[in-house]
């Protein structure tokens, strides 16, 4: 009991300084809240700002994210390779690229033309990184993990990538309609394919964590917990500022999720067929 006690402690300090550090960088850098004028212009303002309560929204979708990033990280941590500070740097970093790219999504697909969302961006890096620290010295034992990979573990960067750009580009056509969204320009395809790429990357980094019998069942966590979750509750910051669709954001991030799902299983198939085949060389030449 008493561990627990101490363990659900260490947890909520994680979330308290993680969201005052959010808090204090919006006051020197990248305010919250700046929107595309596309989406201003097509989508008035959501039931939270005209009621007045955006700064308790904001408070609680921003608990939500970090109680869903410290639910995964505990699952996970000790898969990730390094010591305990740099596990949480790993993992903290690594969401704080994800949601750099989000950001720039803004810019490229939306025409935003507002580079405070780069701004942004860099906020929200920094909130991630005090978030990875902290949880990985607070909830990570002492020792060194090391996690020995092989070359072809990398192959599930390109996999993810094309089937992320594929899904996340097709819903584009049936999301957001009004504001009419279309991949135009080799930018829009080589954000698509960058984005992709490094999801594809963070299952890299954080596979060995996954500690499922099933590869397959592995595969679909990350896809939906892992990633799934985060990019969800990211995009739902649309959602405290306009009165966006909520079904929108669900089906975009379903889609995107589909994306990596798909891109994975197909990585994962190779593997095993690549297994296959050289066993059977191996009998034959026995």
């Amino acid at each position: 009991m008493k561990e627990a006690i101490i363990f659900a402690l260490k947890n909520l300090t994680v979330i308290i300084i993680t969201i005052l550090t959010f808090g204090s960088v919006s006051k020197l850098i990248g305010g919250v809240g700046n929107m595309p004028k596309s989406l201003i212009h097509t989508y008035g303002e959501s039931i939270f700002v005209s009621n007045g309560v955006k700064l308790p929204a904001i408070i609680v979708l921003c608990s939500l994210i970090m109680v869903f990033l410290l639910i995964n990280f505990n699952l996970i941590k000790d898969g990730i390779h390094n010591n305990r500070h740099f596990k949480g740097l790993i993992y903290g970093c690594s969401f704080g690229i994800l949601w750099f790219f989000g950001f720039t999504e803004l810019i490229v697909i939306f025409d935003s033309g507002n580079f405070s969302h780069i701004e942004s961006s860099i906020r929200d890096f920094m909130s991630l990184t005090v978030f990875g620290l902290l949880s990985g010295m607070l909830l990570c034992k002492s020792e060194i993990t090391t996690i020995k990979r092989t070359p072809r573990s990398l192959m599930a960067v390109p996999f993810v990538a094309i089937m992320f750009a594929f899904f996340h580009g097709a819903q584009y056509y049936f999301t957001l309609e009004p504001i009419n969204l279309r991949i135009n320009s080799f930018i829009d395809i080589l954000w698509l394919l960058t984005t992709g790429g490094w999801i594809g990357f963070m299952y890299y980094l954080f596979s060995p964590g996954i500690k499922f019998k099933n590869k397959y069942v592995g595969i679909i966590f990350f896809s939906y917990s892992v990633f799934g979750t985060n990019w969800l509750l990211y995009t739902s910051f649309y959602n405290i500022f306009l009165a966006i669709p909520l079904w929108d954001v669900i089906l975009r991030c379903l889609t995107s999720c589909t994306g990596v799902l798909v891109g994975l299983t197909a990585y994962q198939y190779l593997l095993v067929k690549q297994d296959s085949n050289f066993t059977q060389s191996l009998d034959i030449t026995q």
